[in-house]
């Protein structure tokens, strides 16, 4: 199958954006695993927000999921 040099280079462009989503999905995931846990080991906000790297309105729908999930 023939695949001309603007075509190839669309599908390298694509991949290349499909990783970069992936890897951006991949640290968000490992930000709300650490709030989670410094939530569970009873840290201060201002802690988990400045080490998890989250906003307040992300550490806040996390706290609802937690206390949603443990009722």
């Amino acid at each position: 199958m023939y695949v001309s040099l603007m075509e190839r280079k669309g599908i390298e462009k694509g991949m290349e954006k499909g990783m970069e989503k992936g890897i951006e999905k991949g640290m968000a995931l490992k930000q709300i695993a650490m709030a989670r846990k410094m939530l569970a080991a009873g840290e201060p906000d201002d802690k988990i927000l400045a080490y998890a790297e989250i906003s307040p309105e992300q550490l806040e729908k996390i706290r609802e999921e937690n206390s949603s999930s443990i009722h």
